[in-house]
């Protein structure tokens, strides 16, 4: 049976090789039988101590066979493990025998280099041995493995460009964590947040392995909410976000914005987040529209692209005929609060269609007595009025700092535009409702007359370059 086994496979050790070992020790010559059965008998335990080295290896995770995983494996058959190779180098080990090249005496050992005498003796001396120390490093800050020698280096890398980061299981979270995680849900989809919890994940640290679930949670969940008009819900995922972004220990919290951003446009410009138009869903509108703002102040100069991609989706929400009230809503607030370059953009070039439209929609509230219809319409134009005034406010403030410059060749281009965007502004509400943003800009800035000169003057003026051409 052993002979049909090994004839499958050529021979590792041949009879020939056996007889001339044992001519060399001394045993003299053996039968053709004996040096079969030697042969076959070496290579099966030969195949044994492999087979066992290869899973020593294997369970060091390593996919080659090395010295030491065959001396355990002799360890492991009570056999004396080999002597001269454990070696973690490439160094060739090289054959050496005795001068009557008796078998017992032979060994492998690494040859020395041979140093001269001479340059040994001029050789620099070595430096001292650094003296023996302990070092401390963290494992772990905040839920993140920093990146030192000292600790494993990490399986994956976090890409910015990905809109959906790694995200570990929730059985990989500490017990700590998983119940905190469980309540915050629970919290939020009951609608009663309370004000503790929200204040502590807006300071405690410690929680950046919860961070992706929460983030994902705030997305999935959002979907679901303003689909089941869920207004509690969508209130607490909101501020949710916002506590988020606050928490300084969170870090690499711009990697998770693919998640928070589409969600916070969702309820910015959702149709309708409730079912009852009783209840308050312009507050929470008005809370996305500042996380909106703050997220462009703060992560802007990392992501160039971030303010031009919402400022695009306001102004098609804007320019979309037939606008439902509260999404106009929302895109108003939004731009505004971007900044005056963006209403700038945005909204100046079509104020004097969304006020005409906002105030056909109060009159045709008023026709059919609809009480909901017309409380949506004095919102949506009280906050037009709102941008508008601060916009003007912003842009005088502006014009009376460049006009207490006395070099005007060069500050007329610019003084042209603000004029311009005033002009415009009072044009478009000559009822009087910007009298007390223009009273309040003029307190600020201490003119009132002269600056109004100014204003006009400008706006129907063109630039001094054009002029002297």
């Amino acid at each position: 049976a052993s002979h049909h086994r090994y004839a499958q496979h050529p021979q590792m050790i041949s009879e020939t090789s056996v007889r001339d070992i044992a001519e060399k020790i001394g045993v003299g010559k053996i039968d053709s039988e004996v040096s079969n059965f030697l042969s076959n008998s070496v290579e099966y335990h030969l195949r044994d101590l492999i087979q066992e080295s290869s899973k020593v290896a294997k369970r060091a995770k390593r996919k080659k066979v090395c010295a030491n995983d065959v001396n355990f494996a002799l360890e492991m058959r009570n056999i004396e493990p080999l002597v001269g190779y454990k070696f973690s180098n490439d160094e060739a080990l090289n054959y050496l025998s005795s001068e009557n090249d008796n078998i017992e005496d032979m060994e492998y050992a690494p040859l020395d280099k041979k140093i001269s005498t001479f340059e040994l003796a001029n050789m620099n001396l070595p430096s001292c041995p650094i003296e023996p120390s302990i070092l401390l490093h963290w494992l772990i800050i905040d839920g993140k493995q920093p990146i030192l020698p000292q600790n494993p280096p990490q399986d994956f890398k976090l890409d910015r460009r990905k809109k959906n980061p790694p995200i570990f299981g929730e059985n990989e979270l500490s017990d700590e964590c998983k119940k905190y995680l469980e309540k915050m849900k629970v919290l939020v989809l009951k609608g009663n947040g309370s004000v503790s919890i929200f204040r502590s994940l807006s300071l405690d640290p410690g929680l950046q392995g919860i961070l992706p679930h929460l983030c994902l949670f705030i997305k999935e969940r959002t979907q679901i909410s303003a689909k089941t008009f869920k207004l509690n819900q969508l209130f607490n995922l909101m501020r949710l976000s916002h506590c988020i972004l606050l928490n300084p220990h969170f870090v690499q919290v711009e990697v998770y914005l693919g998640q928070i951003l589409p969600a916070a446009m969702t309820v910015l410009l959702c149709r309708k987040l409730c079912a009852d138009p009783n209840e308050d869903h312009w507050s929470v509108r008005d809370l996305t529209a500042s996380i909106i703002a703050y997220v462009c102040f703060r992560f802007g100069q990392m992501f160039p692209n971030l303010k031009a991609d919402l400022v695009l989706l306001l102004g098609q929400t804007l320019k979309q005929p037939n606008q439902a009230l509260p999404a106009l809503y929302g895109a108003v607030v939004g731009a505004s609060l971007l900044g005056s370059s963006v209403f700038t953009m945005v909204l100046l070039p079509i104020l004097k269609q969304l006020k005409d439209y906002i105030i056909g929609k109060i009159k045709e509230a008023e026709r059919n007595k609809n009480p909901y219809e017309f409380r949506d319409a004095m919102l949506c134009l009280s906050v037009l009025v709102k941008s508008a005034g601060n916009f003007l406010c912003d842009q005088m403030a502006k014009l009376a700092k460049s006009l207490d410059f006395d070099d005007r060749e060069t500050k007329s281009a610019g003084q042209l535009e603000l004029a311009k965007g005033i002009a415009q502004v009072r044009n478009v509400f000559d009822d009087g409702s910007m009298s007390p943003f223009i009273a309040a800009a003029n307190n600020r800035i201490g003119k009132s007359t002269v600056l109004d000169e100014d204003v006009t003057g400008l706006a129907t003026s063109e630039p001094y370059g054009r002029r002297r051409s």
